[in-house]
């Protein structure tokens, strides 16, 4: 089941991507967020995607030993009935900021996941300062396993009429993938 991520009313994408990591083995991952998803989720598993896959608010390709599967999250009637406390501005005075990227080095437990989403987002509010900034797209190359010590640095290599941008994630110097954002309102 899941819950709410701080004062949000919706699934927060690094909420999604630590279930599936948490609960399906992967190699590399591909998630593609096409809308907000306000309700617990139903997933579906398959093969292949068809016009139907379309109608997910998520899709996930996860790919093993080149076997290639999906997760579908699709919106359901039932409600998510909690949320637990999260502040990701707490987090903001140990990223540094350049004009075209974030690093952090940090000795902390919070989950790879939620750093890089909070590193992206936090470049993204103070560079190109729309209201809000959603993920849109995570595409990793390979499984991030959490450490204690956490040496992450985002280059930003694409901005799209400041509404949409690539980035390429890099942890202990290593590229892992890349996050995309897109920009809400103005």
């Amino acid at each position: 089941m899941f819950i709410y991520k701080g004062k949000r009313n919706y699934l927060h994408s690094s909420d999604v991507i630590s279930f599936i990591n948490k609960n399906y083995s992967f190699n590399k991952i591909d998630i593609k967020f096409h809308k907000i998803l306000t309700s617990q989720p139903k997933i579906i598993i398959t093969n292949t995607l068809n016009k139907k896959s379309h109608h997910a608010s998520i899709v996930a390709k996860i790919e093993k030993k080149n076997i290639k599967k999906f997760l579908l999250f699709k919106e359901t009637k039932v409600k998510i009935k909690n949320d637990y406390s999260y502040d990701e501005n707490l987090l903001n005075k140990f990223f540094k900021l350049t004009n075209k990227n974030v690093k952090c080095d940090l000795n902390t437990e919070i989950k790879y996941i939620d750093l890089i989403v909070s590193m992206s987002k936090f470049w993204h509010v103070t560079k190109i300062k729309r209201k809000k900034w959603l993920v849109a797209r995570v595409n990793l190359y390979k499984k991030i396993y959490d450490k204690q010590n956490k040496q992450i640095s985002i280059r930003f290599n694409k901005i799209m009429n400041n509404s949409y941008t690539e980035s390429e994630i890099m942890i202990n110097k290593s590229i892992y993938g890349k996050i995309y954002f897109q920009g809400i309102g103005k």
